[in-house]
């Protein structure tokens, strides 16, 4: 940390600066990734699956990059689900339902 509050990370050639906390509970990236996923997967099982496989990797990297505990990421992966099916499944279901097949007529 420099005096600023501000993480570094120092490499060979460059530092780089992170503004803020490096561990945030829970994680936004895995929220938005888990709120993603579940869109997909309730449009296409097989692009579900893609998502699914995409989303474990990138917060893997977030894990091994050292700016989320596996505790941020599961935290961040139940919230965005459950919000999503809660708030948005029965918009999800109109969507799906009534406006995308009207527009793909």
């Amino acid at each position: 940390r420099n005096g600023f509050g501000e993480v570094v990370i120092e490499t060979k050639n460059e530092e780089f600066f992170i503004a803020g906390e490096m561990y945030a509970f829970p994680s936004g990236h895995a929220t938005g990734l888990a709120s993603l996923t579940f869109f997909i997967s309730q449009y296409s099982t097989s692009l579900g699956v893609v998502a699914i496989i995409a989303t474990f990797i990138i917060v893997a990297a977030r894990v091994k990059s050292h700016v989320h505990y596996v505790s941020d990421i599961i935290a961040g992966l139940v919230l965005g689900t459950v919000v999503t099916y809660v708030l948005f499944d029965p918009v999800l279901e109109y969507v799906f339902n009534y406006i995308i097949p009207a527009v793909i007529k």
